[in-house]
């Protein structure tokens, strides 16, 4: 038994420190990036709107959470939803942000791997964190649907988002930093470092929820709303 938790602690620590080290490279590119790319025109979504619903498209800076110094942005940096007025769903835009992707609590649905459950237990013990809990959501009921690329589900009044290098049926929720700052591979902004001329994209999103103000009618409502809206393209590297 020793020999195996010997074994699986170097393991979980290891992808801990791939996870940082791949999130501060992509938090560099921005600014090391030398092939610039054609930024002429923005690709951009209609403010849609239904009976209940209206969505907010935020451009350049004014859609940001989190910025570099002397960076420039554009494009779809943040949106917006609104019910009846309303704020429901913000996603603002971050440039930045790092981190090593510990979480402190993970979800646990009726259709969430064992294996992703025991790889955040490992993490937990090798961190020697009395305090870490898994949420248990085994008997919610819950509601599917894709937000800008991402595999998403309304339970418990939030949004939780499948992990996005999971290929698998299961749902293993994102936690910790990545449940709160997400990538969404069918939006983005551009970045433009003056100091060299530099061209980049982030698809980083600072995700802030409200569904809870949603009855059960009305987050159905949304999530149809939401399959209405057309994913954003833009000049990706």
């Amino acid at each position: 038994m020793k020999k195996n938790l010997i074994i699986i602690i170097p393991f979980a620590l290891l992808m801990i420190v791939l996870v940082t080290i791949v999130l501060l490279f992509l938090n560099q590119r921005n600014s090391n990036n030398s092939n610039p790319v054609s930024y002429t025109s923005f690709p951009t979504i209609n403010n849609s709107t239904s009976s209940n619903f209206e969505v907010k498209e935020l451009k350049d800076n004014e859609g940001m959470s989190g910025t570099l110094t002397n960076i420039q942005y554009s494009g779809v940096t943040g949106i917006e939803i609104y019910s009846n007025k309303h704020l429901v769903l913000s996603l603002r835009g971050i440039d930045g942000t790092g981190g090593n992707g510990y979480c402190s609590e993970g979800y646990q649905f009726s259709d969430t791997s064992a294996d992703y459950i025991q790889i955040l237990k490992t993490a937990a013990q090798y961190f020697n964190d009395s305090n870490f809990k898994i949420i248990d959501l085994t008997k919610v009921s819950y509601i599917d649907f894709n937000l800008y690329g991402r595999k998403a589900r309304i339970a418990n009044n939030n949004i939780f988002f499948n992990k996005l290098d999971n290929t698998s049926s299961n749902f293993n929720s994102e936690c910790g930093l990545y449940s709160k700052y997400v990538h969404f591979p069918s939006l983005g902004f551009n970045v433009f470092a003056p100091s060299n001329n530099s061209h980049g994209s982030e698809d980083l999103y600072k995700v802030e929820s409200h569904v809870d103000i949603l009855n059960t009618e009305e987050m159905q409502q949304f999530v149809n709303f939401m399959k209405g809206l057309n994913p954003i393209s833009y000049g990706k590297l």
